[in-house]
């Protein structure tokens, strides 16, 4: 399991959410702000597991953030929450797009049961707070979660400890989040 958790914060309001849902899971998590943090600082933390949070504005817009996914990847364990997921696809040459709004709308995600939907069933409603989508999915990331109409909510590495979700895991209108998170910790990405 790993525990010893960096909780990049993209200054949005829900990162202290999902710091709260992954020390629920038993992770020891530390937040550091995008905007006080350098590469360096990450390194010398040394994270067992990194976390994305969820923000305001676009992937490209959270430079740290997309620093960190090109530096950590196949290091560190790395999960992104919205924002996050957005940001780990775009660092692998993925397309966000505008889409729907879709804020604090209850919607059901169709998954396989794998990585993060480990022992979780389909279709899960989760509590989806985005305006922006995933519209094409680069070759070394899979969908592996999607609305009934298609619309990526999961994505997650072919081969490294790389995974996100579109959805927010820590929102009350998301059912199972905190197996989500013991997923995660518990390297079922």
């Amino acid at each position: 399991m790993w525990t010893k958790t960096l909780l990049i914060d993209n200054m949005d309001s829900f990162t202290q959410n999902v710091r709260h849902l992954f020390q629920m899971a038993d992770a020891d998590v530390t937040v550091f702000r995008s905007d006080r943090t350098s590469l360096t600082d990450v390194e010398k933390f040394s994270p067992e597991l990194l976390l994305i949070s969820p923000g305001p504005g676009s992937p490209g817009e959270a430079t740290l953030s997309m620093e960190i996914i090109r530096k950590f990847s196949g290091r560190v364990p790395i999960f992104g929450v919205c924002l996050g997921m957005q940001c780990i696809a775009l660092a692998l040459g993925g397309v966000i797009s505008k889409g729907e709004p879709c804020h604090g709308k209850v919607r059901e995600v169709l998954h396989g049961g794998t990585g993060v939907f480990s022992g979780i069933s389909s279709p899960l409603t989760v509590g989806r707070y985005h305006s922006l989508r995933l519209s094409e999915c680069p070759d070394e990331l899979e969908v592996n979660a999607a609305t009934p109409d298609g619309t990526p909510m999961s994505i997650r590495h072919r081969t490294l400890p790389l995974a996100g979700v579109q959805f927010h895991p820590e929102s009350f209108l998301t059912d199972q989040g905190l197996q989500i998170a013991r997923n995660v910790l518990y390297g079922n990405l």
